[in-house]
């Protein structure tokens, strides 16, 4: 009775917690309306005219290659996953992973797991293998815009590639194999005519659409109010903390750094690509989470490929060290020194939870 009691007492003491925590999430987005206005107006930009045109197509294509059972044909032909230990049947994840970014590879994956092409294990393997950047991104955004050079964003990306196979198959297959025996739930062969098919498909890519968009939105509020706090202790502190969680703002203030001579914005910048974010954690965590898939494994192979780009990054700066001029740079509004100590002090705290609650699952 009385550990009955204790454990109700704690859970008031969270509730009491959580509930002071969002009231000042509130006060604090009160305050700095603005600011959250004009960060969110700037992402939200960003995904009308960069995100949703590069991931759109490329979602209504993946779902009508899964549901209509064309994934099957390509996935013989072009065998990838073997590289991980997984079946053929999962190489349609891999590829649509490399050529067309997140959150695809994870969106496929967990698609394969419902339909029962794939087991547990295996859909966490592939998602910790086939959630990576597209090439449209990382060369006309990362590259072009940002540093000023297409042929650093192919170098980059191509970098992102063959260290997301060297962590692959260094975590999945040399530090936690998958069982091999584990079985698999009942999959579902049922292949979907191609107008019903295409029906589907773009009513489920507008919703994953709107759903990579508020992910991207959030963290760019975030580290609008974090920055605010690092810039006063150094650039290279906002950088770094950038390149935990979103990559979009991480790989400009990347290329903001190493424009004024510090080649560690091109670590960061690297690092960014490989590691994907936290935001990208969250977009992927919306399609495998209500199937029960962890993300442990995904956290592992994006930690080690983040260092193995970054450390791309840093050799390739030097080279392809970015303009000041050219590049297209959002300035941080600032703010009173003890309000946005405040705030920056609580919104890290709740991403450390949300990260730690993630790698848990």
């Amino acid at each position: 009775m009385k550990e009955r009691i204790n454990d109700i007492n704690r859970k008031s003491r969270k509730g009491v917690l959580l509930c002071l925590f969002l009231c000042a999430l509130c006060l604090i987005l009160t305050v700095f309306g603005e600011a959250s206005s004009r960060a969110a107006q700037s992402a939200v930009s960003m995904c009308l005219s960069r995100l949703i045109p590069a991931l759109f197509p490329y979602m209504v294509v993946s779902s009508m290659l899964v549901t209509t059972g064309a994934a099957d044909s390509i996935s013989r032909r072009l065998p990838a996953a073997k590289l991980f230990g997984l079946p053929a049947e999962a190489s349609s994840a891999v590829i649509l992973g490399f050529l067309c970014g997140f959150p695809l590879g994870a969106k496929t994956a967990a698609e394969l797991y419902r339909r029962g092409t794939v087991t547990k294990t295996q859909a966490e393997v592939l998602i910790s293998v086939a959630n990576n950047t597209g090439p449209s991104f990382v060369v006309s955004v990362i590259g072009s815009v940002f540093w000023n050079s297409a042929v650093f964003g192919w170098l980059m990306y191509f970098a992102q590639l063959v260290s997301a196979v060297i962590a692959g198959v260094f975590i999945n297959r040399i530090i936690a194999r998958p069982d091999k025996n584990e079985a698999k739930t009942a999959a579902s062969t049922v292949r979907e005519p191609l107008l019903s098919a295409f029906l589907f498909a773009v009513r489920d890519s507008v919703g994953a659409c709107l759903n990579v968009c508020g992910f991207v939105t959030v963290f760019a509020v975030v580290i609008s109010y974090i920055s605010c706090l690092t810039d006063l202790a150094s650039p290279v502190l906002t950088s770094g903390v950038a390149a935990v969680f979103e990559l979009t703002e991480a790989s400009k203030l990347g290329a903001l750094l190493a424009a004024s001579g510090n080649r560690l914005g091109g670590f960061f910048c690297g690092f960014a690509l490989g590691f994907s974010g936290l935001s990208v954690f969250c977009q992927a965590g919306a399609f495998t989470f209500p199937l029960g898939l962890s993300l442990k494994r995904t956290f592992f192979v994006k930690l080690l490929q983040g260092l193995m780009c970054g450390a791309a990054g840093f050799l390739l700066c030097e080279k392809y060290m970015p303009c000041t001029g050219s590049l297209f740079l959002q300035t941080f509004l600032q703010f009173s020194p003890p309000l946005y100590i405040a705030s920056a002090a609580l919104i890290t705290a709740f991403s450390v939870k949300l990260l730690i609650k993630a790698y848990k699952m």
